[in-house]
This record gives structure tokens, C-alpha cells and sequence, in this order.
């Protein structure tokens, strides 16, 4: 699996530099930036999203200024009972937070989870389950 220490080093530039570049902070020159995403694609890189949900609803940083976060939930079917309910309990449990729940059904299908997962995590929701 390729690392963000594996893309630095393609670049040139330091973990954390990779790391602020695709979290698309603007503390970066533009042509450190580019050199950086292009080092990312050629490896095929990716963010993990999932750890950066995870940190994001640790510190709650991505809540500053709302009243509600946002916790997508990502279940298999919703047209069977148990699925159904669990989505329910996930949504109770989480409003006693200050959270509200998206759901998003994957039907068992790699590609639609994946995709799930990808715009879930990174654009749309504080955490992803």
C-alpha cells in the first residue's frame, strides 16, 4: 500500500506536506502542491478518509459554527428488518450527540461502496459506520 511517505518522497517534500495538500490546505506554493498531486496519481495514492472522518469527529473540527454534525451510515440492504432498525438505533444514538445520520444503502456491491465511502467520507459527512 502506498504511503504518504511514498508520495513525499516522489515529490520531494515531507509527509505532512502531502498530507496538507490533499486535505486542500492553501499553506502550500502552488507549484509544491501540483508536484505533490502528481506524485499521488502516478502512485495511486488515495486519502484514507476513513481516519480522517475519525479525526475530524474526534476534534470536532468540522462542526465549528453548526448545530448538527453529520455521521453517514453505510448498511447493506434497507429493505430487510434488521438493517432497517439498526439504521434507526444508529440514528437515535447518534441525534442524543448532536449528530444527524445520512444513510446510504451499498446493496453488496464493491464499486457502489466504494464510491459511498470516497464521497461520504471526504466531502459530505463528519464520520462514516
Amino acid at each position: 500500500m502506498v504511503t504518504m511517505k511514498d508520495v513525499g518522497r516522489e515529490a520531494g517534500v515531507s509527509a505532512m506536506t502531502v498530507s496538507n495538500v490533499l486535505r486542500g490546505n492553501d499553506n502550500v506554493a502552488p507549484e509544491t502542491a501540483k508536484r505533490v498531486r502528481e506524485a499521488a496519481d502516478k502512485l495511486h495514492y488515495r486519502l484514507n478518509t476513513t481516519s480522517l472522518s475519525a479525526r475530524s469527529l474526534r476534534v470536532s473540527t468540522s462542526r465549528k459554527g453548526k448545530e448538527f454534525g453529520t455521521i453517514g451510515l453505510a448498511i447493506f440492504e434497507l429493505d430487510q428488518p434488521y438493517p432497517s432498525q439498526l439504521a434507526s438505533l444508529v440514528s437515535i444514538e447518534a441525534e442524543k450527540r448532536g449528530y444527524q445520520t445520512v444513510v446510504q444503502q451499498t446493496r453488496i456491491n464493491e464499486l457502489n461502496e466504494r464510491s459511498i465511502i470516497e464521497r461520504m467520507s471526504n466531502q459530505f459527512c463528519d464520520g462514516l459506520l
